[in-house]
């Protein structure tokens, strides 16, 4: 199966370096000496154009801002039966895509940043009309970056603020924890990785040990103890409900 990418953007390049099979995929990008110089430096297949790549391919992604859709469709629409839509962009329902191109068959992926270093998390939802094998070449195509979840059309704006921005959202409270920590004598680089090892940890501790949240804040806060302290500073200075406000913010902005 052969597989597209319209625009080669740092997502593109990242789950393309996921792909083992880099023989099965043809680029497109803004230029043609674009195009070249990406399909050299990601070993994959250089299309003369957006509608050639459409014709040699079985599966289009659209890696584009939303506002290139509609002037790509203008040139890709004519050559778009029997092939399927791969959307990683935000904002875009699948409505939204097929009142452009008809009744094509639509996924829309939204991976997150990590899928970079294939630790990242895709949410996956689909058009009726995709055909099975294809839905799960492209879900297997995302797990090579990480792992993936199917979720309905109506919970991507939630997924977003979830998984898409929440990168953002850890790396600022990562920052805060080493900028302290160099006020104790640490060198940036000890800092970031004790911290990052910490918060990397303790994520894995919350979903493999399977109990909840704030029983395990509970236990490691002792009575009297240092930890105890800071989280009652967290808790003085909002910090939960900061956090709510930041991710429903993000959602927010997706839905508008």
């Amino acid at each position: 199966m052969k597989i597209g990418f319209i625009g080669i953007g740092n997502m593109a390049q990242a789950i393309i370096h996921g792909m083992p099979n880099k023989e099965d995929i043809i680029i497109s990008a803004r230029t043609h000496d674009d195009t070249l110089f990406k399909a050299n430096k990601l070993n994959v297949t250089p299309a003369a154009n957006h509608h050639m790549l459409v014709i040699e391919s079985d599966i289009i992604v659209m890696s584009v801002k939303p506002e290139m859709f509609s002037t790509i469709f203008d040139e890709i629409g004519p050559y778009l039966r029997g092939k399927t839509i791969v959307s990683i962009a935000a904002k875009l329902t699948i409505e939204m895509i097929q009142e452009q191109v008809g009744d094509i068959p639509v996924i829309r992926a939204m991976p997150n940043l990590n899928v970079a270093i294939q630790q990242g998390i895709t949410a996956i939802t689909a058009s009726d009309n995709v055909e099975n094998q294809v839905a799960t070449y492209v879900r297997e195509m995302f797990d090579n970056l990480g792992s993936t979840v199917l979720i309905h059309e109506s919970q991507m704006s939630g997924f977003i603020g979830l998984a898409g921005s929440s990168p953002a959202f850890v790396f600022k409270f990562i920052d805060a924890m080493v900028s302290e920590a160099m006020q104790e004598g640490f060198a940036y680089d000890d800092a970031l990785s004790i911290a990052s090892h910490a918060v990397s940890g303790s994520a894995n501790y919350l979903r493999i040990s399977g109990v909840d949240a704030q029983i395990l804040t509970e236990r490691v806060c002792s009575p009297g103890g240092t930890t105890i302290e800071g989280v009652r500073s967290l808790d003085a200075n909002h910090f939960e409900d900061t956090v709510r406000k930041a991710v429903r913010a993000t959602i927010n902005k997706d839905k508008q």
